[in-house]
Parts: C-alpha cells; structure tokens; sequence
C-alpha cells in the first residue's frame, strides 16, 4: 500500500541561559507530550520549510524568526507512522537566544 508524505518542521530554540523551550502539545498526535515548536508546510503553497519553521515561530510562540536565524541541523525520516503516513522533518535551531519564554497562549 502505498502512503502519502507529510512534511514538518521542528525548531529547537534556547533561552540564554541554554534552556531549551519546549511546548506540551494540545492535539494529536502525542497530545500531552512536550515537542519543540513546529508544524506542517503548506506545500499546496509552496512553502518551504525555512518559510514554514519561521511561521510556526511567530504562530506558536510569538516570535519573528528570519530565515537567517535558522540552522539546519538534521532532518528525520518516519516511515508509515500509524500506518497512515511517511514523514519527513526538517530540524531547525534557532540560532538567535530567547531573552524571556514566550506567553502562553
């Protein structure tokens, strides 16, 4: 069978003190787990991931990233998570330290 392909990305960001921020997410997949901030491309757009880590950024943390912000360093590669999908994440650290941890939304 064969399955469709999702693409995402995850950012790694440090407060100053080298504190990495995480987010307990609130859907699924894995609600309830602590995640690096991150989400789906909108390849139907175009999108790209550097576009894409630097829009989750803004949308889930409230913080404007630009693209030279950002370090690729990795890339991960699931395949056929719960059977439903093949994913492809692209890594990213923010290379810019937080001064303070975003608010909750």
């Amino acid at each position: 069978m064969s399955l469709p392909y999702k693409v995402a990305t995850l950012l790694y960001c440090f407060s100053e003190r080298d504190e990495v921020l995480l987010l307990e997410r609130a859907q699924e997949p894995n609600r309830g787990f602590w995640s690096p901030c991150g989400g789906k491309l909108h390849m139907d757009e175009g999108e790209s991931p550097y576009t894409c880590a630097c829009r989750e950024a803004y949308e889930e943390l409230g913080v404007a990233v630009a693209i030279p912000d950002l370090h690729l360093t990795g890339l991960v590669s699931e395949h056929g998570y719960q059977g439903q999908t093949h994913w492809l994440l692209f890594l990213f650290e923010v290379r810019r330290k937080l001064a303070a941890v975003p608010a909750s939304a």
